[in-house]
């Protein structure tokens, strides 16, 4: 993890504007991270199977969650992984 908070710290001294990133990690899974203005919106759900197993969803509307059935967890926090 502590490769991954280093390269974003990196993206954020360089990157300037908006933006809201998810990303695919083998070995970590979903991570997700929006830009430090906020601008742009992250949200997380998750949602539970009928044989009891979760799946955790990020998206850039929480219309996209709903629609799918996923319960909105909270916002990605501005500036936030």
């Amino acid at each position: 993890m502590h490769i991954i908070s280093n390269a974003l710290a990196k993206i954020y001294e360089l990157v300037e504007g908006s933006f809201s990133c998810v990303i695919m990690v083998s070995g970590l899974g979903l991570l997700g991270f929006r830009d430090s203005h906020g601008i742009k919106p992250l949200v997380y759900g998750e949602r539970q199977n009928a044989d009891g197993s979760i799946d955790y969803m990020l998206a850039s509307e929480s219309v996209v969650l709903n629609k799918l059935d996923f319960r909105n967890i909270r916002d990605i926090e501005p500036g936030k992984l």
